[in-house]
């Protein structure tokens, strides 16, 4: 009997019913506090909400030879990997992220995803990176 009254008042009473409030309390909650409510499960919506895109890439120097063992790092995260023997690497990143590439002996580079899943990428040299060389000569 109680079922058919709170159907028959609509969805607001069998509401208030479970959640044990008085009649009407929905309109005494501000509607401030309710905007701030779905602002708040929209922000996080949109948290969530990043698409994980998988990059795959290789990364070379100047005259095309494959760099083994760059790093290749997310901007702003600990998310990382380092190229194979053969310049390749794979990393999966959020679809607007940033990815830096440094490697030892070379100037670092970034690289925005903006939606690409393929991203070859050529190194430069750091001629400030090595300003001494020192030469071991062995003979008899």
């Amino acid at each position: 009997m109680e079922k058919q009254l709170l159907l028959q008042k609509g969805w607001k009473a069998s509401f208030n019913k479970i959640c044990g409030f008085k009649d009407n309390a929905l309109r005494q909650i501000p509607k401030s506090a309710l905007l701030l409510v779905f602002l708040m499960i929209l922000s996080v919506q949109d948290f969530y909400g990043q698409e994980s895109v998988t990059i795959t890439g290789t990364v070379t120097d100047n005259n095309s030879l494959p760099l083994p063992a760059v790093s290749v790092m997310e901007k702003g995260t600990q998310n990382g990997t380092q190229t194979d023997f053969d310049g390749k690497y794979t990393i999966t990143v959020n679809s607007g992220a940033t990815l830096i590439f440094t490697y030892v002996g070379m100037n670092p580079l970034e690289m925005s995803v903006d939606g690409k899943t393929v991203i070859d990428v050529a190194m430069e040299n750091d001629p400030q990176a090595l300003d001494e060389v020192v030469l071991v000569g062995y003979g008899k």
